[in-house]
Order: C-alpha cells, then structure tokens, then sequence
C-alpha cells in the first residue's frame, strides 16, 4: 500500500473516531456552561437577537460598551444548519469534532508543506498531530475551560498551512483563504490573549527565517506576512473597531480594563506567585504545571495523581528527543528547524516564566501598555506552546531517523512516544474532565439538557416584563452565575445567568453581575438585614422584579458559588421585606417571579423640600461643583449661621462606615425647615448627582447629658454593630433600625506578650512565599525593645500566633512603627477562615490603632508583616498591644437622637417632579471698580529710611508699580466681608522683569494671612483670577498687590489694569438640580420608555411644563446621546445637558420651552400649556460598528469574488491551455522553486 493511501486511512480513522466521541462523552446532553455559557452554540438565533448584534452589552452585568459582534459569522453558519433541522446536540458533537480533526489535519498538513520529503516521515508527522491534540496541557486549560479560545487549536495550524501553502506557491488564493477563514472564526481572533501567545514567540522565528534568507527572499516572506495580517485585520474590522473605540474612549469598556492601574499592580504579586511553583521540566515533558495544581489546590490534581503520573517517568522521552533533535539536526532542515526551534524557546519561557534572569525580564514586560494581560502566563501561552512543541517532536524524531537509520533503537523510541500519546489521551477519549462533578460537589454534574420548565418561564418573563425593566436573582450568589436544574436532576446548568439570551431581559444574579464596590454594599445590606436600603439600591439600577429558583441543590448552595453567611440571610425575613407581589410562577414552582417591594415613600421623588429652605453656612462646602447646581426662588431660600447638634456634619459624612459611596470624595448642602433635614451630595467630578444615604439620628456627644459622666478618652459606643471612638468624634450617625447604644471602657491589662517574646515564640515566615528560597529576616533590636520584620524582592515577612479571646467582645490592638514602606497591613484570621484587614497609609513613623469585634467562639490568629519591596521592605513594632474593652452601659437611641434625616435616590427610568432651575446672583465690590487714587501705597519691602519705590497712574484703570534696589512698591485696599460669600478676583497683568505673581491677603490679627503664588510670562499680558475663601471670623480683607524685587536688576516694574472683586453665596454655584414642593395641583409630567435594542430606547414625555431630569437607566457613558426624529424623518438634536445621575446612570435636563420653541415638530403643545414630546436615546459608538462592517464586508465579498474568479479561470487552464502566464510551479519552502511549464497558448479542441 502507498504511503499516501496509509496516510488517508489514518485521516479517515481519526475522523469518524472523533465524529462519535461526543456521543460517547456527552451521552444526549448539552455541555454548558461556565463564563460565556457556551449557549450561543445550541441557541444562535436568540444569541443574535438578544446578545451579539449590539455595541453596548448587558448579560447579567452592568451596562458596558463591549461589543460581540465577533460572535456572529459563526452564529449564522449554525444558525443556517438549524434551517436544515440538524438538532442542537448534533452541532454541538460536530463543533467538539471539529476542534480536534482540525487540529490533527492541519497540522499534518502544515508539516507536509515545510518539511522536503516530507512523505518519507508520514509516521513522525502523525505521531506529532497526536501528540497536539492529546496534549495534557491543553486539556488542563482551554478544553478543560471550553471557551472561544478552543478555536485556535485547529485555526493556528490552518493558518500556518495556508500561509505556508501561499508562500511556497505564490498563489494569492491561498492568502484568500487566510482572510475567509479568519472572517468566520472571528470568535477565535478574539481570544486576543492566546492568540498573541502564538504570534509573539512566532515572531522570533520570522526574524530567524529573515536572518537566514538572501534578501530577496527575506523581503518576499515579510511582504506575504505583511498581506495575510493585513488581509485578517481587514476582515476583523467589523468587531474590531468597535473595540478599539472602546478602550480609547472610556474607562467603562472591557478592553480598557487590560490597561487600568488597579489591573496592573496585580501583574507582578501574580506572576511571582505563580512561576513560583513552575518548571520547565514539566511542559517539557507535556504536563501541566504540577507544583502549580499542588499549591493552589486545583481540582485537576486528582487526574494528575491518579493517572497521569503513574508512568510520568516514561514521558521523560520528549525532552530527551528534543536534546537529541539539537545535536543530530540535519543539515538540509537546520534552517527550517531553527525558524521553529526559536518560538519554541521562547513559547516554554512565556509558559513557565522560568528561564533564569530571562524571569526578571518577564517582570520589565509588564510596563508595556496590556502586556498585563499575560499575568496569568499558564494559560495564555498553553496553546502556542504546545503547537511549537509538536512541531519541534517532529523535527526531532525525523532528525533521529535519519541518524540511527531505522534501527532497532528508533522503533523502540516511536513505540515509547505512541504508547505515552496513547495512555495521555485517556483522560480526554473518557471525557475525564467534561463530565466532573461542579467543583465543590461530589455528585452534582455539569452536562444537562435545559429543562422545558425553565424555557416555558422564561418565555412567560419575556412577555410580562418590560424590556427595560431589571431583575434581581434570588439565591444571589458569589459570582454572576445562576444554577439551573436538568431534568435528570443529577446534573446543572452552572454558567452565566441565561434570563437576557432567552427573554430578552437584563438580570443581575450575583456579586459579580455589579461593579466591585455595589457588590459590596448589596452583600452589607443584606448581611446587616438593611431592607429598605437594599430597596433603594436597587431601584437605582432600575430592578423591579425578583426572580427566585427553589431547586438548587444542597450541594450546590454549600460550595464556592454562594457564601454561607449571606445565604443564612436570603431566609424568610429576606423574602418578606424584599418580595411583592407573586406575578407567576412555572408549571412545577421551581421558579418564581416577584415584584420587587416598593419602599413606602417610594422612589418617584428626588426629595420632600419643603417650601422654606434653611441654607446653614457652617455645613455648607464650597467644593460642589458647577453645572450641577441650582436653587429655588432666593426669597424661599434663608442662610443662618449654625443648626444644633449636626454642625460637622462634613466630619460625620466622612466617618460614615455604611455610606453607599464611602470611597468617593463628594460634597454635600444640608437643607432643613422645621420637620424635615435633606442632605444632596455630589461626586468630586462635575458630572455626578446622587442623593446621599444619610442617618435618621445624630448622637452629639457634647449636647447629650446621658454620657457626660461616664466619657473618657479610651471610651467606645457600639451602634448597630459599628464602633466609634469617643476621643476621635463629635458626632455619630445613628440608624434607624438600631434601637440600643452601648458604653465599653478600656481595660489596662495587655493581652500579649512583650516584643521579645513575640519575636522568641510567634511563628515566623514567608507570606508571600514564592519558592523555598524565601527571603525573609527576623531580628530583635535589645536597644529599642523592638521586633524588626525585614524582606526584599518582593518577599513578605510575617510573624504570627494564635491568640484566645472570647466571643463577641471588643479588642484594640496597639503598636507604634517605624517603617520603611507606605501603608501598614494587619491581617486578623478568624477560626472561620474569614480575614478582618486593615491597611492603612502612613508615614515612616505613628501609631496604628485596630479595634474590632470578634463574632465567633473560638481564638484568632494575629498577622505581622513586614511589608513587600521590590527591592527592601523594613518594618519595626514597638510596644505591641492588645487590650479588651468592658461592657459599662447601654441606652435607648431615643435618650439622645437630636434631629431626624431624611433621603431617597434619583429614581430610575422616570422624571425628577416640580423642578426649578434659578443661578445665584453674582456681585461687584465697587471700591475695586474705582480709581486707584485711594488706595494706600508704600514700600511693602523697605530696607531703610530711603524708600526707591514709584507709582504711576497710567489711567482710572491701570497703574504700574516700579521699584529698585531690592525694595518692593505695593498698594493695598481693605474692605468690610461677609463670611456667607466666596470673592472672585479678577485683573489683567505684566510684569516687565520677574516670571511671578505675589498676591498677599491679611484677614486681621485672629487669622493667618493667605500668600498667592502665580507663574507668569515676562513682559506679555495676562488674564489673572483667583478665588477667595474668607475664614468664617473674619470681618475684614485687606489685598496686597506688588511690584515685585530683584536684586539683580536696578528696576522691577508691574502693570495691572481693569481690578475687579465680586462676591456670590459661598458653597455653590449654577445648576444645582433641586426639587421644590410647588403647587400640589401642579400638573406632573409623565414618562415611559420602550427598548428598541440594546443601543436604542423611545422616550415618551407628557405634561411636561418645566425643567426636569430626565433619568435613564443604564449605565453612565457620555457616547449615549438624546435626539429626535422631525417630521421629515431626519435626526434633530436636542439642547440637553448630560450627566451621571447616582453615580451610574444617564440623566438629560429636559426643558420644554428650550427645546420646544424652535423644534414644534416633534413636540405637542397641549391646552393647558404642557407639551408632549418623543424623543430616541441611542448609543452613539454603534454606528462605528457599521463602518467596520461595511470594510469587512467589502473585503469578504472581494475575497469570494477572486476565489470564484481563480477557480473558473483554473477550470478554463485545465480545460483549453493556459491563455495568459501559468498557474505557478511549487517551490522548496525557503528555496526559490523551479520555474513552471508553460502551456501552448493554442487550446486543445474537442
């Protein structure tokens, strides 16, 4: 039998062997599951509908501009099969297939095509296909993971083959090919990060080959490399540059994450925890990184040690080849060994970051912009690794062939080779690791087949609820997973919540579906069983609905998915205060839908104001920015100088540990009548309005009888389980729902040992061990009386122990420092495993202070640390402490409440009511308008008696101040001040020899003067201003302006002209967005929004007759844009200021009059003077995905066009004789080939 035939064979065996594999795997059911679902390949027709065809993204998650489009080329081509009613189980068998035949062929091919000869190794060729696609390493990472990236196991050695084909042949329609292939495995080109895994060790070995080749060739092969990724971008541009757009324009994009501060700083702690524990033995040898499964405990480990290395020993047979390869390379191949041999050097040190000094060079590469992406390196680089790593197998056995002359020796080594392949393939032919159990679980599958209950409810949910309404999954876990039931009941469906593919509708089912800081409140509130702010939370995010599955397996519930202490509270006491009414329920009440309880004052209102506002100035802060800002009629408005009991409530909002937003800067103005206090709060950037969660009690420790005798400086009060110090607050923000306050006073007696014996007893170690050469110093300094923790590259000393206390009592812990590093860290491990941390800036020297409260009966383990450099990290603890505070007394809240506080959020979807919009008046300080002829002038630098100052009047307006010889001429004037407004300075300047300003104000003898400091240009005018802050006891201002001294020149002159000084209500300026209550007979306008697609909503108004917010749900992107559509059917803009409203969602000021006056044609005037107006809100970076798509397209359409092109015009060659040129001669890969026959250019008649 021929060799070729023998090669079909082994073609059409591992073919159908694959076809029926998934059979035998997956025995009828679905493999979904996990981050992408991998529900998009059983339902691609509602993938395209409700996911894919869209820039901006929701799938159980926050709004983000995160396009996947790259989704639906392939999507098409399945949904195309459905037509021909191949069932969904059948094209999920025939893509697992798919992903391994491709592998196998192709790279077979691509083997054939650069190596000469290549027919007389058609068993090296396929024993390195086997070795490919039954590699343990890629069964650990993307089969095991099964995501996209599973398609460039057959896509990269495809495109290898076609470009190898193009290159060797010159026929372009094999770079045609190139560019078709890519444009339907665009889901593929999208696993970015595995993808440069490949082109980046790939590179070096295009340098080689360049190196090598004369310079023709060399330019030949950079000129096909140049055209086939020009030809693949072009195809990709239709996701692309949407994508691109993307990262450059916001920080709320997926793509712009690779390159945020906070994604960077885990690169190093990451890769040094992680390369910590690899070798380059293992990937030699085809494994996975075993030291890696052993010190993070995967679950994997299991197969490793029950299969895998039990004859581990004998796969020591791959890197003894390839040594052997290197020596033995054949002379003829050694340029074409070598052009592989190099990505894979440099593929096995991306993979295990282990290559001696190479490891601090992997390090440098994280500076790059995205390189951070790499940081889990075992993963990204496991797929071109194991491509290169085949490919040089191949090359080895080849190049032992020829040296040992198919002697006995070498038969032994392919025997060896095929049994180790053979016994490898195991785990993936017995779907070792698509059928385990969900992690966490012993008996608890993950291969279902969706039950038809769950897809009846959903389709129920899809009519009942409104598309842009929200839902709330309950049990609501650690992750944006959700839990479905198969109808065998032994297996789940545990992925990404499914609710938005199959109804259309957007679901928030866990942590991970918010961002990190909402996820954390949400789980807070329901920690802390505060319902009504759980409400409000939500109402922000526009969920109105609750979706509850009742069937989640025990096991299930008890693993990583969910946390126990959150689950322990989603109990009936949860379901009452959070569940409304019951909408409907499925067939077998395994799945509930609820409305979302409404709070009781609803969420229709920004605030309750009352009609007479009280502006208090000691609370108000002067940082609230501009255009958000606006106030009521001036007459309703009254400025007094201190409310009672709350006049730092600046302060309190700072200490505030339950605040929504603890972590962003805001500033606030309290507004209060005689029943009602309302506090408005605003984020540090100009664009962010959200009502504050504020305190309905404010505990003043000065004003209250109740504690005075029992106060001291070491006291504590615990309200509602937080804790406060008494010395480091006035005022404390008491909720509602606490009932009780509790006194403790410190005990004298010190828990710990002293420093000696903690340094004698504690264990010590390594807390960020990397390897076992730790580098890590221990040392008591007898003088000082100091424990001294030292560490360097990046290493963490720590020193521990466990400590008995007793349950839910207060401790302190005290220790002063000296240290070397910018934060102090202590950890607190409780007998749960749960942490109490705290991690604080400091400075090189202080006292750091911990108090807390140990929930459990049982010890703690204290953590010391030494804190991580890069280059050295020293920390010393002095005197430390750990003392217990005493129960003394408790109170009612009410012996001590002062004034009661009120708030609700911005609602969702819906119109602020009864807004106005009035700008504070602004005015002039006439003195400074005046001449200048009675201001006071003098020699504000004299040196003695004999002043050189001069003063010249140019105009009633400008004056030039001159002086010389060291002294400074200046003029002054004072002005009586209100301690209610703010002053705006403002003059035009030039100073004819100094590159600075001096500008000096004196607020009187109780006060520290204020010095200005301004740079200027040297002899050119200047547009000056300056904002000016009075203290709150001044009375009067004085305003200095100078000449200016040198002493090295003999004049210093300065010019100012147009002086002026103005003066507005201090702590806000225009555009504060308030309420007013009004006339309760007021028409209210109304609003209602219907989705079009996930770009696009209609917003219908009615009865709107003045200003109001506008309020979109969905999140905040300034690319969301509000229009509407004239009669002429053309887009007509509207004049409405944008901003992010509760720091997440879209608002529009709308203006009736403002809009409607010059554009009645989308607008209503009714009788009683409101109008009614239809608007479009749409995400404007949607069109950018049509103009990819349309490159895209035209490059597709042309590629099609040439390859129907090249194949008639073939077709006519083979027929009739060439016409024109030739059909091209093969060429040696690297050589220049032989020149092609031509053809008699007279056709061969029938």
């Amino acid at each position: 039998m021929k060799l070729q035939d023998k090669d079909n064979i082994i073609n059409i065996i591992v073919i159908i062997f694959f076809l029926f594999l998934p059979y035998f795997i997956f025995k009828g059911n679905f493999h979904i599951g996990g981050d992408d679902s991998h529900l998009f390949y059983i339902y691609p027709q509602l993938w395209i509908e409700n996911v894919s065809n869209s820039t901006w993204t929701s799938y159980s998650s926050l709004g983000l501009f995160s396009n996947q489009y790259y989704y639906n080329p392939l999507l098409y081509i399945l949904s195309f099969l459905h037509i021909f009613f191949i069932s969904s189980y059948v094209i999920q068998n025939i893509i697992f297939s798919t992903i391994f035949i491709g592998g196998f062929v192709f790279l077979k091919n691509f083997l054939y095509v650069i190596i000469p000869q290549s027919r007389r190794y058609i068993v090296e060729i396929n024993l390195s296909g086997f070795v490919y696609i039954f590699s343990p390493i890629l069964l650990i990472t993307p089969l095991r993971a099964y995501l996209a990236n599973i398609w460039l196991i057959p896509l990269i050695p495809l495109l290898a083959f076609l470009f190898s084909k193009y290159y060797k042949t010159n026929h372009f329609k094999y770079n045609t090919l190139i560019g078709i292939v890519s444009f339907f495995f665009a889901l593929a080109f999208n696993a970015v990060p595995w993808l440069l895994g490949v082109i980046l060790p790939l590179i070096s070995g295009v340098l080689i080959g360049v190196f090598f080749l004369k310079k023709a060739r060399a330019y030949n092969l950079l000129k096909k490399f140049f055209l086939s990724g020009l030809l693949i971008g072009l195809t990709q541009l239709f996701w692309l540059f949407p994508f691109f757009m993307s990262v450059m324009s916001s920080h709320n994009s997926v793509g712009s994450k690779v390159f945020n501060d906070e994604f960077e700083n885990t690169f190093i702690k990451e890769v040094l925890a992680t390369s910590a524990n690899t070798t380059i033995l293992d990937p030699l040898r085809n494994f996975f990184h075993i030291g890696l499964q052993e010190n993070f405990k995967w679950s994997t480990l299991q197969l490793y040690s029950n299969w895998y290395l039990k004859i581990d020993f004998l796969n020591y047979i791959f890197p003894i080849i390839i040594f052997l390869g290197i020596i033995l390379s054949y002379k003829n191949l050694k340029r074409v060994y070598l052009v592989f041999l190099f990505p894979f050097i440099v593929s096995l040190f991306l993979f295990t970051v282990k290559i001696g000094l190479l490891k601090d060079f992997f390090m440098i590469l994280g500076n790059i912009p995205g390189f951070v992406m790499f940081r889990n390196f075992y993963d990204k680089f496991s797929i071109g690794y194991v491509f290169f790593f085949s490919i040089i197998i191949c090359f080895s056995l080849i190049f032992l062939k020829n040296s040992l002359n198919r002697s006995g020796i070498y038969k032994l080594i392919l025997i060896v080779i095929a049994f180790v392949v053979l016994y490898d393939s195991k785990p993936l032919i017995f779907g070792d690791v698509f059928n385990d159990n969900i992690r966490g679980t012993n008996s608890v599958g993950q291969n279902i087949i969706i039950p038809q209950e769950y897809l009846n409810f959903m389709d129920h949910v899809s009519k009942v609820v409104p598309h842009s309404s929200n839902i709330f999954d309950v049990p609501f876990g650690n992750s944006a997973f959700t839990i479905i039931v198969g109808e065998s009941g032994h297996s789940v469906f545990s992925g990404k919540s499914p609710v938005k593919l199959f109804s259309g509708i957007n679901d928030f089912s866990g942590k991970l579906s918010f961002d990190k800081e909402t996820s954390k409140i949400i789980y807070k509130f329901i920690r802390e069983r505060k319902y009504y702010k759980l409400r409000n939370l939500l109402s922000i995010y526009n969920i109105n609905y609750v979706f509850e599955t009742n069937n989640i397996p025990f096991e299930i519930l008890n693993s990583h998915l969910y946390s126990e202490k959150i689950l322990k509270k989603q109990d009936e006491i949860f379901r009452d205060n959070m569940y409304g009414d019951l909408i409907f329920s499925s067939i077998n009440k395994n799945y509930n839908l609820y409305s979302l309880k409404k709070n009781e004052s609803g969420n229709s209102q920004i605030i309750n104001f009352p009609k007479n506002i009280y502006l208090y100035e000691d609370v108000i802060d002067q940082r609230i920015r501009e255009s958000l800002m606006s106030l009521v009629n001036s007459e309703n408005v009254f400025v007094r100088e201190k409310l009672h009991g709350i006049n730092k409530l600046k302060k309190i909002e700072k200490l505030t540990e339950d605040s929504e937003y603890e972590d962003h800067k805001r500033s606030s103005i309290l507004i209060v009548d005689e029943l009602n206090v309302g506090l408005l709060s605003f984020e540090e950037s100009d664009k962010n309005m959200y009502i504050s969660n504020v305190y309905d009690y404010i505990f003043d420790k000065k004003n209250s009888k109740v504690f005075q005798e029992n106060i001291s400086s070491d006291s504590l009060i615990e309200i509602n389980q937080k804790i406060y110090n008494i010395k480091d607050v006035d005022y404390i923000p008491i909720d509602t729902e606490s009932s009780k306050i509790k006194l403790y006073t410190k005990s004298l007696d010190n828990i710990l040992e002293s420093s000696f014996d903690i340094y004698k007893n504690w264990k010590k170690g390594d807390c960020n061990a990397h390897d076992g050469n730790r580098e890590v110093f221990f040392n008591f300094d007898v003088e000082k009386n100091s424990l001294v923790l030292k560490s360097q590259n990046n290493h963490n000393a720590c020193t521990y122990s466990n400590i008995d206390i007793e349950k839910n009592e207060i401790y302190s812990l005290v220790f002063d420092y000296e240290t070397n590093n910018d934060r102090i860290t202590v950890f607190i491990e409780l007998s749960d495993g749960e942490f109490i941390k705290r991690e604080e800036k400091v400075n090189q020297k202080g006292q750091f202070n911990l108090t807390f409260k140990n929930p459990i009966d049982d010890d703690i383990k204290l953590y010391l640390y030494s804190g991580e450099s890069s280059d050295k990290s020293i920390t010393e603890y002095f005197n430390v402490r750990l003392f217990k505070y005493n129960f003394l007394k408790e109170f009612d809240d009410t012996d001590i409440a002062i004034d009661n506080l009120h708030s609700r959020y911005i609602p969702g979807n819906s119109l602020s009511k009864r807004m106005k919009i009035i700008s504070p008046v602004v005015n002039n300080v006439d003195e400074f308008s005046n001449s200048f002829e009675n201001w006071k002038k003098g020699d504000c630098g004299a040196i003695n008696l004999e002043k050189k100052v001069f003063f010249n009047n140019i105009s009633n307006n400008e004056i030039e101040l001159k002086s010389s010889d060291g002294h400074n001429a200046c003029m002054h004037k004072s002005i009586s001040i209100d301690k209610n407004y703010k002053y705006d300075l403002s003059f035009q300047y030039m100073n004819k020899d100094l590159d600075y300003i001096d500008i000096y104000i004196d607020y009187g003898k109780n006060n520290n003067p204020q010095k200005i400091r301004k740079s200027v240009q040297i002899g050119q005018w200047e547009d000056l201003s300056f904002e000016i802050y009075p203290p709150r006891d001044a009375e009067k201002m004085t305003i200095y302006f100078y000449s200016g001294k040198s002493q090295n020149s003999n004049y210093t002159r300065s010019v100012y002209k147009n002086i002026k000084l103005s003066y507005s209500l201090r702590g806000y300026y225009n555009n504060l967005l308030v309420e007013n209550d009004g006339d309760i007979s007021e028409i209210k306008p109304e609003v209602s929004f219907k989705k079009e697609a996930n770009y696009q909503y209609r917003v219908f108004i009615s009865s709107i007759t003045r200003p109001e917010l506008l309020n979109f749900v969905d999140s905040y992107h300034p690319k969301w844009n509000i229009f509407a559509i004239g009669t002429d059917g053309k887009k007509v803009g509207i004049n409405a200021q944008h901003v992010e409203v509760n720091r997440y969602s879209n608002g529009w000021v709308i203006n009736p009059k403002e809009i409607c006056e010059n554009n009645k044609n989308f607008c209503v005037k009714n009788e009683d003077g409101s109008y009614d107006m239809e608007m479009t809100i749409e995400f404007v970076p949607q069109r950018w995905f049509y103009l990819g798509l349309f490159i895209s397209g035209i490059t597709f359409m042309s590629l099609i066009g040439f390859l129907g092109y090249d194949f008639v015009r073939r077709r006519r060659v083979k027929r009739y004789g060439l016409q024109r040129g030739d059909v091209g001669g093969e060429k040696r890969f690297g050589g220049s080939g032989s020149r092609s026959r031509r053809c008699s250019t007279r056709g061969v008649r029938r």
